[in-house]
């Protein structure tokens, strides 16, 4: 999860927190000693940093108000990007226990969601695209990744099985690609049944990378009245970015 934050962000500076959240009841000397999880984190992060020349600090935080703690940290003025792990279990939204997600769908900066599939390492990207105004903004990260990992990156458009407009999407995906100083393939693949479709197509690769949902649909995703059946069927790990306008 480091590791992809580092990557998402160009420059490489990640401040990490192990947040714990307790009952209110708890005593307060339990905010003066760090676990033995937190110190472990702290020297494999360490070891991360030293082996990766990243600037990462690490703090251990325990709080008796989780939302209200993330949502000061994301707030910050110098934090740009939120990057959280999640398990994307099915029928249960995001979160096995979902007490923030409020705080997602209004967070203060951009937004990050990873899915960790095992997958240790990432030589090949892909990046479900629709066609938006923000697309140039996904493929100036998507880059970021790749270059971070050294890997390859594919652009894949799905759409409607009539569809005529393959080669106009193509052409913009490439001209895109050009003002974003980006290499990729770019793929346009008709289909009526796109979960099914980027489901298969995620098997050869080792990374996918998804745009949020329209707004409804992902506040439904997250409060698990809905769900985000591309995370849930992917074969590969999956990183869900949101942007702040």
């Amino acid at each position: 999860l480091v590791e992809m934050a580092a990557a998402i962000n160009s420059k490489n500076d990640v401040q990490a927190f192990d947040i714990t959240e307790v009952p209110n009841q708890t005593d307060s000397s339990v905010f003066m000693e760090d676990s033995p999880e937190s110190t472990s984190l702290k020297r494999r992060i360490k070891r991360l940093t030293d082996s990766k020349n990243l600037s990462v600090g690490f703090d251990a935080v325990v709080t008796y108000e989780l939302s209200q703690t993330i949502n000061k940290l994301s707030s910050q003025q110098s934090c740009e990007w939120l990057v959280m792990g999640w398990g994307a279990r099915p029928n249960s939204g995001i979160f096995i226990s979902n007490p923030i997600g409020w705080l997602l769908a209004n967070i203060n900066s951009n937004l990050a969601l990873y899915k960790d599939n095992g997958v240790r390492y990432i030589g090949k990207v892909v990046l479900a695209l629709r066609p938006g105004r923000k697309d140039k903004n996904f493929i100036g990260i998507a880059n970021n990744i790749c270059k971070y990992y050294g890997a390859t990156l594919t652009l894949l458009h799905v759409v409607p099985e009539n569809s005529k407009a393959i080669k106009t999407i193509k052409q913009r995906s490439e001209e895109k690609l050009k003002q974003s100083k980006a290499s990729a393939n770019v793929e346009v693949i008709r289909s009526g049944k796109p979960v099914e479709t980027i489901s298969e197509i995620s098997a050869s690769y080792d990374l996918l990378i998804l745009g949020t949902p329209e707004k409804d649909n992902w506040i439904k995703v997250l409060f698990g009245g809905g769900k985000d059946k591309f995370t849930e069927r992917a074969a590969c790990s999956v990183l869900r970015i949101t942007l702040k306008d």
